[in-house]
């Protein structure tokens, strides 16, 4: 009696289920939420968010491949930072050479 129950509350729930819809994935729209976190602009940043996400990075390379897998790393960042956005969630990038002084303070 108790899988007769549990075979009718599965399949209601199947039915519920509307396949059409499956996932929705992100699309960029194409607005830079991703900033670039300097000495000058991380006490303005820090303001504006509850939280942030930090992705400390080396200098990119002039390789042509080191370029597009940062490019790459960046939208997907942009595409979270997207999602995220209206939770108040902020992500930044820092440079860790160039912003040497600022990525010891951060860790």
């Amino acid at each position: 009696m108790e899988r007769v129950h549990l075979f009718i509350v599965g399949v209601y729930l199947l039915s519920s289920c509307r396949a059409e819809e499956g996932l929705n994935f992100p699309t960029y729209d194409g607005k830079d939420r991703v900033v670039s976190l300097t000495e000058k602009n991380f006490k303005q940043v820090l303001k504006k968010y509850d939280v942030l996400c930090l992705y400390y990075h080396e200098a990119v390379s002039s390789d042509k491949v080191a370029q597009k897998q940062f490019q790459l790393k960046e939208i997907v960042l942009e595409l979270v930072a997207q999602v995220l956005e209206h939770k108040d969630i902020g992500f930044v990038t820092v440079d860790a050479k160039k912003e040497a002084k600022l990525a010891k303070k951060l860790g």
